[in-house]
Parts: structure tokens; sequence; C-alpha cells
């Protein structure tokens, strides 16, 4: 169920899949998106020390596959935004 969810989640929202079902294995980026909301789950009750921790913890452990994550998700966006033609076909949340 997580790869068929994150494969029309791909579509969705990237217009493209991670191709998880056909494959048959974990894409990179969830796996590192699952390692990285790890670190919600116990400091879920205060969520301003995650802040806290984002601007001064350095970018080690759990936090770098966080910003490795973000950084993944916006550079698919901007290639979404960027490729023009694509977005006049196709209609997904990046354009709307």
């Amino acid at each position: 169920f997580y790869w068929l969810g994150f494969d029309r989640m791909g579509e969705f929202i990237f217009s493209r899949t991670f191709n998880m079902l056909s494959r048959q294995e974990w894409h990179h980026i969830i796996v590192l998106m699952q390692r990285a909301l790890s670190l919600l789950g116990p400091l879920s009750p205060i969520p301003w020390f995650i802040h806290i921790a984002f601007k001064l913890f350095p970018r080690v452990w759990i936090l770098k596959d966080w910003f490795q994550m973000v950084a993944w998700c916006e550079e698919r966006m901007l290639e979404r935004l960027e490729a023009s033609i694509i977005i006049q076909k196709l209609s997904n949340i990046v354009h709307i």
C-alpha cells in the first residue's frame, strides 16, 4: 500500500511516478523521508524544539536526511515549473 500510495502521490504532485510498484523496491527518497520523519515522532509534543534544532544543530544524522529530502522535493518542483511545455499539457498541483 505504501508503494501504491507514493506512486500515486508522485503522479499527482510531480507528474511522474516513483515506479515502486513496477520495480518492487523502495525509491531512495522515500527511504530518506521515512528516516527524516522519524525525528518528529519523539519530538511531536514540543514542535517548537524542532524549529530550533533545525537552525542550531549541525546537519548531521537525521537532520541531514531531513534537509536532503526537502532539497530533493524542491528540485523536483523547480524541474516541473521550468518545463513549461509539459505544464501546459498536464494538470497537477504544481501549476495550480
